[in-house]
């Protein structure tokens, strides 16, 4: 009798132990649960304020940057020439130029040239498509280089005078007392085969030239 009345009571300790194990693993997974989940909720609520303390910080940022300035712009009255269209004689004409650099006057003006008169009574001697390339000093000399498109200008010994005649009278007024005239960069004997260039050309006295409206 007191075999039978011990064995329930051991199988009693028994299962009374295992339900013990039991709740504690269950306890122990549920704490661990918890603080992945609970880091997880912070990660989740610190990233998003993060990234959008970043990114409106950027923002504030670049709204905060100066404008950029452009360069003022520079106008400055100058003397374009052109002859009448029988080449019999040259006039004088004035146009107002625009340049954000002081230093690209010279060549605006000749590009100015380049677009023609706007007397009727005028004409222009240089060809279409001529391209002013660049101005430059070289030792007190203006050297002016033009697109290949020069050379198609169809004139004569004096057409030919006067046209190079006209360029050396723009650039005199920016303080060039002679001019060398290159295409593209390059020197040449003659640009129409009339008046040798291979040497700077002299500026005549622009002071007897008419003006003209």
């Amino acid at each position: 009798m007191k075999t039978l009345f011990k064995l329930p009571l051991i199988v009693l300790i028994i299962a009374l132990l295992a339900a013990g194990c039991a709740s504690g693993n269950a306890w122990q997974d549920n704490t661990g649960q918890g603080g992945i989940n609970q880091e997880a909720g912070q990660n989740a609520d610190q990233g998003p304020g993060q990234n959008a303390g970043q990114e409106s910080g950027k923002q504030a940022t670049e709204t905060d940057l100066p404008p950029r300035q452009e360069a003022p712009v520079h106008k400055q009255t100058v003397s374009l020439y052109f002859s009448d269209k029988e080449l019999m004689k040259q006039y004088r004409t004035e146009k107002e130029i625009e340049v954000r650099n002081e230093a690209d006057l010279p060549k605006a003006a000749l590009e100015a040239w380049i677009a023609g008169p706007e007397n009727d009574k005028l004409t222009s001697l240089v060809p279409p498509g001529v391209v002013v390339e660049y101005v430059k000093a070289a030792n007190g000399v203006a050297e002016v280089s033009f697109s290949k498109e020069i050379k198609n200008a169809n004139l004569g010994s004096t057409g030919e005078m006067m046209l190079l005649n006209q360029i050396g009278l723009i650039l005199k007024q920016f303080g060039y007392e002679s001019v060398r005239i290159l295409v593209e960069g390059q020197r040449e004997e003659s640009l129409l085969g009339h008046v040798d260039i291979s040497k700077p050309l002299k500026t005549q006295d622009p002071g007897n030239i008419e003006l003209v409206e």
